[in-house]
């Protein structure tokens, strides 16, 4: 597989925890506390291992966005 197909995955993955987050921390009165503690708490933790995935397949374009930014401010 290759890192175009992969992150569309990722970012799909990423929508989908992210609204789930969204929810479940809108509304947690709506589920118990045990069912709440893994669709939000847990989720959380696997949102944060794809947003650093995330960041590594697109590691070259935050490098170069940060560096020209610092090289134009210079």
């Amino acid at each position: 597989m290759d890192r175009k197909q992969l992150l569309k995955i990722v970012n799909v993955a990423l929508a989908l925890i992210f609204l789930d987050m969204a929810i479940t921390g809108s509304f947690p009165d709506l589920f118990p506390r045990n069912v709440y503690h893994v669709i939000h708490e847990e989720m959380g933790k696997v949102f944060i291992f794809f947003v650093l995935f995330h960041l590594a397949l697109n590691w070259n374009w935050v490098k170069n966005t940060l560096l020209k930014s610092k090289k134009s401010a210079a």
